[in-house]
C-alpha cells in the first residue's frame, strides 16, 4: 500500500481514538461522582475498569485483525465504540439498581464503572490491532510503522486529556461532551463502511436504541433552581421541604449535600459553633475559612463578628457566583480567593485569629491534605498569638468506624496539644459533623470553665451539651503525613453506614 489518502485516514483513526477514550475516561468522574462520590476509591474503578476493557478488547482486536476484511470489523469497532459511549448518559440515570444494592461502597463503585464503562473502553480496545494490520504493509518496517500509530494515538489521548479537563467540561457539560465524542466515533464508522451495503444494519440499530433512548419522557425535578458542570464539581441548588426544618435551600456538589439553609433554624448543626471562639480569644479581627459551601458559616462570622474581616478560600469559582445568586452572599463582607487552601497557606504571609477547616471532598471526608501534620504545621504558622484553629470532619468518636476519628485526632494533637473537642450527635458510635479546636496558646481552659462562660450566649445551652472530654490516642493509632494519609480506608467503615441513609434521603427529595 502506497502512501494515499486513505493511509493517511487510518493515522487520523489513530489519533481520534486515543482522543475519544481520555475524553470518555475525564468524563467518567463527573459521571460517578453524583452517584457515590468522587474519590481515590472511584478514581482507581474507573481506571482500572478502563485499562481492563481496552486489554479485553485489544486481544479480540488482534483475533479479528487476522480475518478477512479487517476494514469491516474497524468500521464495526467505531460503531459499537460511538453507541456504547453514548449510551453512557441513559445508564448513568438507569443506575438505581446498583445504587440501591445491599453491598460495601466499593463493590458499589466498582460495579458502576464496569456498568458505565467497560464495553466502551472494550470496543475502542477493538481498534488499533485492526488499524495495525491495514496500515502496515510493509513487514520490514512493522515495528516503525506500529510506534507512528501508538504515537498518533498517545497524541490524541494527551489532547483530548487537556482539552476536557480545560474547556469541553467546563463549557458543554459532562453529557454533551460524551454526545459530541459519540459523533465523532461514528463518523469514523460511515467512512469505513463506505458504500458498502454492511452500514444499513448499524443505521437501523441506532434508529431503534435512539427511540428506546428518546421515548422515555425526562421529568424535571420539582425544586431545582441551579445545574450546572463546573470545572470541580457536578453542582445543583435545590429547594425543598426538608424534614422538621420546612422548606430548605440545599447545595449539592456531586453526589453530598454540603450546606443547606432553612426557615425554620432548631439547633443541631455544627454551624452553630461560631460564639464558642470568643471564649477562647476576645479579640477576632482576621478570620479565614477553608471552604465555602452555600457560605452558611463566612455569614455567621461575618454576622456575629461584626469588626472582623472574612475570607474565604474556595477551589471552584463558580461557588462564589452561586452564593450570591441563591444564597444571600454579600460579597463586599466577604471576601473570597479563589486557591486551594494547601496553596493558599503555602503563598500568603497574612495572619490570622482565627482559622476554621470546612472543606469537604463531594463526599463525607475533607480532603486529606488538609488534615497532615505538614498542613497543619501551616496553619500554625499563619495564626497569631492566641489564635484559634478549628476543623469539622465526619466520623464516630468510639466503635467501628471511628479509625479517621483517631487519626485526626491524634494527629491535630501534635500541632495543637493544646485543644477541645465538640461532637454533634447523639450518641459516639454515630456517625456525626466533630469538630476540633486547637489553641496557639499554653492557656489551657477546663470545660466546666468554658460551659459557664457560655451561659447566656447565642447557642450557648446547646454548644455546652456538645463539649466532649476525648484527647486521648491509642499509640498504635496512625498520624497522617504528607507521604501516608490513607482517609478513604479510614473513612470506608463510616462511608458504609452513611450511604445507606443517605440515599432514602436522596429519595425523599425527590418525592
Amino acid at each position: 500500500m502506497t502512501w494515499t489518502w486513505k493511509k493517511y485516514s487510518y493515522l487520523l483513526a489513530s489519533f481520534f481514538a486515543g482522543f475519544s477514550l481520555m475524553i470518555i475516561e475525564i468524563c467518567a468522574s463527573r459521571v460517578v461522582a453524583p452517584l457515590v462520590g468522587s474519590s481515590l476509591y472511584s478514581w482507581t474503578s474507573i481506571i482500572g475498569t478502563i485499562i481492563l476493557g481496552l486489554a479485553l478488547g485489544s486481544l479480540t482486536g488482534g483475533y479479528f485483525a487476522d480475518k478477512n476484511e479487517p476494514r469491516k470489523y474497524l468500521a464495526w469497532a467505531f460503531f459499537v465504540s460511538a453507541l456504547t459511549a453514548g449510551l453512557i448518559p441513559y445508564l448513568a440515570s438507569h443506575a438505581d439498581f446498583i445504587i440501591q444494592a445491599d453491598f460495601s461502597i466499593f463493590w458499589i463503585t466498582l460495579l458502576l464503572t464496569f456498568y458505565f464503562f467497560l464495553v466502551p473502553a472494550f470496543a475502542l480496545g477493538l481498534i488499533q490491532p485492526l488499524i495495525l494490520k491495514i496500515f502496515a504493509d510493509n513487514w520490514t518496517k512493522l515495528g516503525r510503522e506500529y510506534g507512528l500509530l501508538s504515537t498518533l494515538w498517545s497524541l490524541g489521548s494527551i489532547l483530548g486529556v487537556f482539552l476536557t479537563g480545560y474547556l469541553f467540561i467546563a463549557f458543554w457539560g459532562t453529557n454533551l461532551t460524551i454526545y459530541l465524542t459519540t459523533i465523532v466515533l461514528f463518523v469514523f464508522s460511515i467512512f469505513f463502511f463506505g458504500c458498502q451495503r454492511e452500514i444499513l444494519t448499524p443505521f437501523a440499530i441506532l434508529i431503534v436504541v435512539s427511540l428506546f433512548v428518546g421515548s422515555e419522557k425526562i421529568v424535571p425535578i420539582e425544586g431545582v433552581l441551579y445545574e450546572k458542570d463546573s470545572a470541580y464539581y457536578k453542582i445543583k441548588v435545590v429547594d425543598s421541604n426538608f424534614f422538621l426544618y420546612g422548606q430548605s435551600r440545599i447545595l449539592f456538589l456531586d453526589f453530598d449535600s454540603h450546606s443547606f439553609e432553612t426557615e425554620n433554624h432548631p439547633n443541631g448543626f455544627y454551624t452553630e459553633v461560631y460564639p464558642l471562639f470568643q471564649i477562647f480569644n476576645k479579640q477576632i479581627k482576621k478570620i479565614h475559612v477553608i471552604g465555602a459551601g452555600a457560605y452558611t458559616l463566612p455569614k455567621s462570622f461575618a454576622t456575629y463578628y461584626p469588626q472582623a474581616e472574612v475570607e474565604v478560600s474556595e477551589i471552584d469559582p463558580e461557588i462564589e457566583t452561586i452564593g450570591q445568586k441563591f444564597f444571600a452572599l454579600d460579597t463586599k463582607r466577604i471576601k473570597t480567593v479563589d486557591m486551594d487552601a494547601r496553596l493558599f497557606f503555602a503563598r500568603t504571609g497574612k495572619k490570622y485569629d482565627l482559622i476554621y477547616g470546612d472543606a469537604y471532598n463531594s463526599f463525607i471526608s475533607v480532603p486529606w491534605h488538609l488534615l497532615t501534620t505538614e498542613f497543619n504545621e501551616k496553619i500554625k504558622n499563619s495564626l497569631n498569638p492566641d489564635g484559634l484553629y478549628a476543623i469539622n470532619f465526619i466520623s464516630k468518636v468510639k466503635g467501628e468506624g471511628s479509625e479517621l476519628y483517631d487519626s485526626v485526632n491524634k494527629t491535630f494533637s501534635e500541632t495543637f496539644p493544646n485543644y477541645y473537642t465538640l461532637a454533634f450527635g447523639s450518641a459516639e458510635n454515630q456517625i456525626q459533623s466533630i469538630t476540633l479546636i486547637g489553641l496557639n496558646s499554653e492557656k489551657v481552659f477546663s470545660t466546666e470553665e468554658i460551659k459557664a462562660k457560655l451561659v447566656g450566649t447565642h447557642f450557648g445551652s446547646f454548644l455546652s451539651l456538645k463539649i466532649i472530654n476525648n484527647k486521648t490516642s491509642a499509640t498504635s493509632t496512625l498520624v497522617l503525613k504528607d507521604d501516608f494519609a490513607p482517609v478513604e480506608r479510614l473513612m470506608t467503615p463510616a462511608i458504609n453506614d452513611y450511604f445507606g441513609p443517605f440515599m432514602q434521603f436522596q429519595e425523599g427529595l425527590k418525592d
